[in-house]
Parts: C-alpha cells; structure tokens; sequence
C-alpha cells in the first residue's frame, strides 16, 4: 500500500526555515536550515557563457540580427532596397538603366528605349527628336549594354568642370553627350536647363544636377518669325511674309497694302518756336507745329542720310512766310516756301538727295 503525502508550499522562505535533506555523502537523512544551504537575501547575477563555433550556424541568431540596423548614424554599404522611405535625403538621387553605348561619368542622357524590363539611356543631343529631353548625367562608366546608373537631381561630383565657372548654368549641347554654359540657338535645339555649376575643377568639380525631363516651355525663334496660335491652341514658329515684314531688331515693315484699308490713328506732334530748325531723323513720321511769329526757316541735311521714304508734315501756325532750305541735296521739288497763313506742307524722300515739298506750297 503507498500512501501519499504533499508538503506544505511556503509563499516567501526566510532564512531559519528548516528542511530534510539526503547527504550524498553517507546517504543520511538530515535536518538543516536554508540559510546553511544557499544565501536567500542575495542572489548573484547571471553570467552569460560564450558562443562558440561560426555565427552562421547559429540560426536564430543570425536571422535576427539580419533584420536589425543601427537607426542613428548607419552607414550601408551596397545596394540598398527598401518599399518605401519616409524622410530627408542627403545625396544624389539615381536609377539605373542600360547603356546604349559605352558611356562616361558626367554625359549627360536621354531615354530611349527599354530592353525587357530595363530603361535604356543613350546620349542626349539637344537637337535631335529622337535623344531629348534629357533625363539626367551618367553616375559612372558603363560598357554597351551594362547597366548604369543615372543622376536625375542631386550632386555630382569627381568631374573636371575647369572649363565653366562656378554658378554657371548648365544646357544640354547640341554636341550629343556633352553640357555647355550657352543655351543652344535655332529652332531645331531645346533649350535644357540642366543643371548648375556647384564647383569649377579639373578633377573633383562638382554638377548639381537638376531639371531633367523637361524643356523650356518657349523655344527657340529664328529671325523674322513669331509664334501664332494654331486651331489645337498651341503656339507655331511662323514666317511672316508678303507685304508685311519683322526684322530682329522689331522693326516692322509694310511694303504694299492691296484693297480698301481703314487705318485709324494719327501721327504724333512738335511744336517749334524757334526761327530757324534743323530736320532731326527723329522728325521722321511726325507733324511738326511752327508757332513762332515772322520769317521761318526749316533746314533739310541730307548728310544725316535719311532712308529713302521718309517723310514729315510741317505746318507753318502763322500768317509768316515758313521756307525749306536743302543742304547737300540736288533739289527740293515743288516748293520750298510756305505763304499761307496756317498753311501745311509735306517734305518726302523721294530718292538719295532728291526730296519733294508738296501741299500749300509755292516756290
């Protein structure tokens, strides 16, 4: 027959609690306190042993320090991935492509392309469709058909840029590949703002790239043309032709005007009060008011080489007699003298030292 028996479980052991052990030694039963066995108010703090053997086989271990990094201060190495970043950057931002041909550090790029998942990049040419816009400067070296990587905003440094100052901003070339601090000319080349001279160097010159994927919304203008809305609402380069003429300068020319014209405006006015005035080429398309009492003289110099057409109205604002007097000309026509009192006249350029005066004119 077994009897079983279970002993008391105490909460909280002191010191002087007795209890029965067997001594290994004799196989004795004996009676002793806790306090002769084990110290109850001071328990020594564990001591870790070592891990010995390769840290890979340590399985466990090595997952979870795998997914642990030091968020203050890391410094990765490599490729790093992640699905999502949130927060500031300091330093370049790139993608990687495939190069198109061999390509060098600081050439600049266009997209063109992709070859099975891979965005393809080659030399960007400011005038030509198929190389624009630009998308950015190469990283680093990269062999025909390896992959490169691409700077589309941020610095870029290690370049020899001793040929641009600092400040200088960048356009892509015309030349394919290549930068310059001249926005390219002719309507053919977009004009590509793409990046600024941070640090001018021959060997550790710094780019920071930036604007790449666009183009000035308002191209180039050859001279002599304008932009005029078309039926999509867009803005056209056109020539402006016939009898109408724009040089580079915004001057404006109308040679001829065919059918009935209502032109409305008038040419402006100078008053003169003096006895005697001198024809300036500002006079030119002007009404000139002669407002002084007695004789008037108005004085043509055809040294100051006025162009051929040129023409100004004068109106003698007196009973006085107002005369034309020509200098270094072969004739005045058909005047040169003003009698009538209020009376006006026309002095025109008919050819190199020829004028007319016509109107209320006597000679």
């Amino acid at each position: 027959m077994a009897i079983n028996y279970t002993y008391p479980v105490k909460g909280s052991p002191v010191a002087a609690d007795e209890f029965l052990i067997i001594d290994s030694t004799d196989n004795s039963t004996k009676k002793v306190t806790a306090s002769s066995v084990l110290s109850l108010t001071t328990i020594p703090a564990p001591t870790w042993g070592t891990i010995t053997g390769t840290l890979s086989t340590q399985t466990d271990l090595q997952s979870a320090l795998n997914l642990k990094a030091n968020l203050s201060g890391a410094t990765f190495t490599g490729t790093v991935t992640s699905p999502d970043f949130i927060g500031d950057l300091n330093g370049a931002v790139r993608f990687t492509a495939k190069a198109a041909q061999a390509l060098t550090k600081g050439q600049v790029v266009a997209i063109t392309g992709i070859s099975g998942f891979d965005t393809v990049v080659d030399l960007a040419d400011a005038d030509s469709v198929g190389f624009r816009p630009a998308f950015g400067l190469v990283w680093a070296n990269a062999a025909i058909n390896e992959p490169v990587e691409i700077v589309t905003f941020g610095n870029l440094a290690g370049l020899n840029t001793s040929g641009f100052s600092e400040g200088d901003t960048l356009y892509v070339s015309t030349t394919a590949g290549g930068l310059t601090a001249t926005p390219p000319t002719g309507e053919s080349a977009d004009i590509q703002n793409i990046g600024r001279v941070i640090r001018s160097q021959s060997q550790n010159g710094i780019i920071k790239v930036i604007g790449a994927g666009r183009a000035n919304a308002t191209p180039n203008l050859n001279s002599g043309k304008i932009f005029l809305g078309n039926s999509s609402n867009q803005s056209v380069a056109r020539a402006v032709t016939g009898e109408v003429a724009i040089s580079n300068t915004g001057v404006t020319e109308v040679t001829g005007i065919d059918g009935n014209v209502s032109i409305q405006g008038y040419s402006p006015m100078d008053t003169i009060v003096t006895t005697s005035y001198t024809i300036q080429g500002s006079d030119f398309g002007k009404t000139i008011l002669f407002t002084n009492a007695g004789a008037k003289t108005v004085i043509i110099d055809d040294d100051f080489e006025f162009p051929i057409g040129s023409e100004v109205s004068l109106i003698n604002y007196s009973t006085d007699e107002l005369s034309v007097s020509a200098i270094n000309l072969t004739a005045v026509s058909g005047g040169p003298n003003i009698t009538t009192a209020y009376g006006q006249g026309t002095l025109k350029k008919v050819s190199q030292g020829q004028y007319v005066f016509y109107g209320q004119v006597t000679a």
